[in-house]
């Protein structure tokens, strides 16, 4: 179905964000490390909150983009989507 080429050209910029993630994580917690062991639970327990909503944000874009492409796939765009 795909090439190696195009999986791997999809894959790199995945990879790209997860090392961005996991290094900004990092960083908030080296910047509060000089404050105390309550501000390192606090940022790992906000970092574990955001973390939560950008996936739920993800698994909703998803589903609408699955819709969106079997309403598209099904080629009839006169009949409108039904929730």
């Amino acid at each position: 179905m795909y090439t190696k080429e195009q999986l791997r050209r999809l894959l790199i910029p995945l990879m790209f964000e997860q090392v961005l993630n996991a290094l900004m994580r990092s960083v908030d917690t080296i910047m509060v490390t000089n404050i105390g062991s309550t501000a390192i639970s606090a940022v790992s327990l906000v970092d574990s909150l955001n973390i939560l909503i950008i996936n739920i944000f993800a698994a909703m874009a998803t589903g609408g983009a699955i819709i969106c492409a079997q309403h598209l796939g099904s080629d009839q765009k006169t009949r409108p989507i039904k929730p």
